[in-house]
């Protein structure tokens, strides 16, 4: 079963205009998120979320099923472009000099666990990396037939992410000093570094508390040389000025800052700050006809 969490629709929002709108979808093991992106105002036209509740990968493919089927216009393929981004652990990145794609699940193999996953990857030419991951085969292949192939693209939770926070940043004119972006999620935490619109270092791990979070983003900055006196970091999700771990981060790290509103997009009255920055990794991806034109995807 499943049930909305978060669902905010722009007035100017209209299924008649479908074809000009990009639909970035991204799915974790209990969870979906979407968001619509007119490409002609580069306006946020919707944002939603949705609790899925399932005891095995085939009652969630079933509940997944359930949800498209009542959605009122997510299954059709008259979207403009669609992105769907696979959030899980499944994943690791390759240097494009030494990638070969028939060698993608040798790959995958040295880094984690795979077993009924289907391999797939995403090229980032500009980045010189390629992002090699894991999805459900049966999940992948039953979205991939609701929408017209050549305008239907899969990726990995890491390339939203890694693509949005330099496209962030450069819309940001951050400067060229390295930048440590931290997205906070309930159970998970993603580090991003970047320089000079290249990527430092992405990974993504698990926590069981405040210290731990401190730890993993300390380690990180210990590890690529970068001083915790001197170098910013950039916190997103569901970190808050009031909690216990950002008190702990300001007591090791001097400069901490919260993400701002993507400055690409706009947004209605409706959008309440709190939910668009944990949408970080979606909205930032947009402007998809940019990010997805220079990707590469199997």
């Amino acid at each position: 079963m499943y049930k909305s969490i978060i669902s905010i629709k722009d007035k100017r929002f209209s299924v008649y205009r479908l074809n000009q709108y990009y639909l970035l979808i991204s799915i974790g093991n209990n969870r979906l998120r979407l968001a619509s992106i007119d490409q002609e105002s580069s306006r946020c036209l919707l944002m939603e979320a949705y609790q899925i509740d399932s005891s095995s990968p085939s009652a969630y493919l079933d509940t997944l099923k359930q949800l498209f089927q009542e959605h009122p216009f997510l299954a059709t393929s008259a979207w403009r472009q669609v992105a769907i981004c696979f959030e899980n652990q499944q994943y690791t990145l390759v240097p494009i000099p030494l990638f070969q794609e028939k060698s993608s699940i040798d790959y995958l193999k040295l880094a984690v666990n795979i077993e009924n996953e289907s391999v797939k990857y995403c090229l980032h030419p500009d980045l010189n990396i390629a992002v090699v991951f894991g999805v459900d085969a049966a999940v992948a292949t039953w979205l991939q037939k609701g929408y017209t192939q050549d305008h239907c693209h899969i990726l990995h939770q890491a390339s939203s992410l890694i693509e949005g926070t330099i496209g962030y940043a450069n819309a940001k004119k951050m400067g060229v000093e390295p930048k440590v972006f931290v997205l906070a999620e309930m159970d998970h935490m993603h580090i991003t570094v970047i320089e000079k619109s290249q990527l430092l270092y992405y990974n993504r791990f698990a926590y069981n508390s405040s210290d731990e979070f401190l730890q993993y983003i300390l380690i990180v900055m210990y590890t690529l040389a970068l001083n915790p006196n001197v170098h910013e970091v950039i916190v997103a999700g569901n970190v808050v000025k009031n909690s216990l771990v950002y008190k702990k981060m300001r007591n090791y790290i001097r400069y901490v800052s919260f993400s701002d509103i993507p400055p690409h997009l706009k947004f209605g009255w409706s959008f309440k700050k709190s939910f668009i920055i944990n949408y970080f990794d979606l909205l930032n991806f947009y402007p998809a006809s940019d990010y997805l034109s220079k990707l590469k995807f199997s």
